[in-house]
């Protein structure tokens, strides 16, 4: 299965992790590696910035919508600094 196709099945921290790692395989494959459009890290951020300011993100409704961005934004931050 591709990363793509796990998109929908993301619904929980387990589903996510498992996706990210998908993401990681998919970019280490040669195979795979020339369909990503996006070589550096800076890169690949500010094309996942610019997607998310272009077609914004909807969140399912939840009553603390807030803790979902910041636990991804936590995501994120700790891809920089975890060893």
């Amino acid at each position: 299965m591709r990363a793509v196709d796990q998109l929908p099945q993301v619904s929980d921290q387990r589903s996510f992790i498992a996706f990210v790692r998908m993401l990681q395989a998919e970019r280490a494959d040669p195979q795979t590696r020339a369909e990503w459009e996006n070589e550096t890290i800076e890169a690949y951020l500010e094309a996942a910035a610019a997607w998310a300011e272009d077609a914004p993100m909807q969140l399912p409704p939840t009553t603390d919508a807030a803790a979902i961005w910041q636990t991804f934004a936590r995501f994120l931050y700790c891809g920089k600094i975890y060893e």
